[in-house]
């Protein structure tokens, strides 16, 4: 199945389509659908040049190696357009087309996805000055459950009686908490006097301002005038107010203003030991590099990425913690730090295959590349297609299985990937790895004797 260019198209522009309706893959090589996840807009690559040699997207991919033509890229797009393209990891080994939604990271459509993008569409065309609220609010120190809260009230996405009157539901619309007025999401946290008492009684500013236009703009006014201290409590006052309502409602229980008080002050105060708990000396627990079986040989790998550049770091060894072989390399036109996790992998694999071993343990610090790889469901994300080429590799092994770790038990791994980061060109080593490296080695070998 190949991309063909549509026709008439204008001359500053290149159009690609496949037919059938499948994604933009070409010749089963990923080509551009990786590249519409990272870039915004109406899916079209616009091209410097016109040339008819070049009609399919493996037309711009060598055969020989799988790799991008930087060459003919260059004459045909402008430099951040090649960058992009050549971002775009390859597949090595002829992974099949498939049909891939754009706007999830996963590569599969769902309506809860699809609603997501028409929201989003929606939201960009108009301006609430809401923006900087919302950057504010998903940074603040509290629990995710308080955030969402505060995000549904302020969106007005909560099941006050006004709403439910919306939507034809026979509820009586009055306030639970002061029996004195509808209960509107305005109302109920800003309006109601049960919970102008309960922001005099934690010092809030008054919610006295004026401004025009919906609720939502209104809670950002009022955010804005807010310190980050105050900021903290109003989000946990709206999900306590929230709650309370609730528990009145469906229970009839009560809440007062002194009750109310101290559960928000203590629940911050719970919030900040805990984190004082989990940032103190010895809260985390240090993992170690845990021997594999006998006749196995485990092979660490992570990756070091900064200016769209990731180093790879692999490091074998045995049972008795001895190093057998390591290995670095530089991956060019990486997109991110999760490409660089996925590329890490797929080297260690590789390096594995070429040292002949046949009974293996791939271990790394990413949690979502080796779920990827122990999945048996067809992976539509950006790294679809390293995730083919291992395990299509895996099949070269009588036994290989894939672990994910913390960072403490993969240190000689990361340490040859930052030690790596100024070298030029591959790195093997046999029985060696370069000084920090060979220290973390030989620190998983003293454990090991120890135990």
């Amino acid at each position: 199945m190949n991309v063909k260019l549509l026709a008439p198209f204008h001359p500053d522009e290149i159009k690609f389509a496949l037919f059938s309706m499948a994604p933009l893959k070409a010749c089963g090589l990923d080509g551009f659908p990786a590249f519409f996840y990272q870039r915004p807009g109406d899916g079209r690559v616009r091209a410097a040049a016109i040339d008819v040699r070049y009609t399919t997207v493996s037309d711009l991919i060598a055969q020989v190696d799988n790799s991008w033509k930087f060459e003919v890229l260059n004459g045909l797009f402008d430099a951040e357009l090649v960058n992009w393209i050549c971002s775009i990891p390859l597949s090595q080994t002829r992974s099949l087309d498939e049909i891939v939604w754009k706007c999830d990271g996963f590569g599969n459509y769902s309506a809860k996805s699809g609603y997501r993008v028409l929201c989003a569409e929606q939201a960009s065309t108009q301006v609430d000055g809401s923006s900087a609220f919302f950057s504010t609010l998903w940074v603040i120190n509290v629990p995710a459950k308080v955030k969402i809260t505060m995000w549904r009230i302020v969106n007005n996405f909560i099941p006050t009686f006004h709403n439910l009157q919306i939507r034809r539901m026979q509820v009586t619309n009055v306030c639970p908490f002061c029996q004195s007025a509808g209960e509107t999401v305005e109302h109920l946290m800003r309006d109601c006097g049960f919970v102008q008492q309960l922001m005099s009684k934690l010092n809030l500013p008054a919610t006295s301002i004026q401004v025009a236009g919906p609720w939502k703009n209104w809670v950002a006014s009022y955010f804005a005038i807010l310190s980050d201290r105050c900021k903290r409590i109003l989000v946990v006052l709206y999900w306590s107010v929230w709650y309370s309502r609730n528990k009145l409602i469906h229970e009839g229980i009560k809440p007062t203003i002194e009750k109310s008080t101290s559960f928000i002050v203590a629940f911050i105060h719970e919030q900040d030991n805990l984190d004082r708990v989990l940032d103190g000396p010895g809260a985390s627990c240090e993992s170690f590099w845990q021997a594999p079986p006998e006749l196995v040989v485990k092979f660490n790998f992570d990756s070091a990425f900064s200016l769209r550049t990731g180093t790879t770091g692999v490091v074998g060894q045995n049972n008795l913690g001895f190093l057998m072989a390591s290995c670095s390399i530089q991956h060019e036109n990486v997109a991110d730090a999760f490409m660089a996790e996925a590329l890490a992998c797929r080297q260690a694999v590789w390096f594995a295959k070429e040292l002949g071993f046949s009974r293996v343990i791939i271990e790394g610090d990413s949690l979502t590349v080796i779920k990827k790889l122990n999945s048996g469901a067809v992976d539509r994300s950006l790294i679809c297609p390293i995730v083919h080429d291992i395990k299509v590799l895996s099949k070269d092994f009588s036994s290989i299985s894939f672990c994910f770790v913390r960072r403490g038990a993969n240190k000689a791994a990361h340490a040859l990937a930052h030690e790596c980061r100024s070298f030029s060109g591959p790195c093997y080593w046999v029985e060696e790895a370069p000084a920090t490296t060979m220290v973390e080695c030989e620190l998983d070998h003293s454990r090991l004797e120890l135990v």
